[in-house]
């Protein structure tokens, strides 16, 4: 280990996987962005100190971050439950599954792809099959390539 990486563990650390500090605030201003895009009048921010792996949701009914009824309903559009006191946080776990849910949309889940991917794979056999079947009834083919009176040239 040479001297600088032995001086400063968070130095290698970042060297090798990133200043994960840096993913935490990237991944706050996407929540950010996502919430307020529905509810604007929420304060959305990254905890402070140790605390900043989570995200604090504030409402803006009182200093107390108390939510309006508007924010209660808009907050619980995305699965949040808002509670009886003021203010909500999000974990780091509930931001992983908030950010794959609503920044990819719901549609980016690998079932909903798979699903997807299976039925456009049997429309287009279905629209082979058809297209295959109009040039055989053309040509006077079978399908297995003999014309019903003679061979298919």
């Amino acid at each position: 280990m040479n001297e600088a990486s032995s001086d400063c563990p968070l130095c290698w650390i970042e060297a090798h996987a990133g200043n994960p500090r840096n993913t935490i605030k990237q991944e706050t201003a996407k929540v950010r962005k996502i919430i307020k895009s529905r509810c604007p009048t929420l304060s959305v921010r990254m905890g402070l100190g140790t605390a900043r792996n989570f995200i604090d949701i504030l409402g803006s009914l009182d200093e107390f971050g108390r939510f309006t009824e508007a924010e209660k309903s808009c907050l619980k559009s995305f699965g949040i439950e808002t509670g009886l006191g003021g203010g909500v946080v999000m974990d780091w776990h509930d931001r992983e599954r908030f950010l794959k849910k609503y920044e990819g949309g719901s549609l980016a889940s690998e079932e909903v792809l798979s699903a997807v991917e299976a039925r456009l794979a049997m429309n287009l056999r279905k629209q082979v099959q058809k297209n295959l079947g109009e040039v055989f009834e053309l040509t006077g083919c079978t399908a297995v390539g003999i014309r019903r009176s003679q061979a298919c040239r």
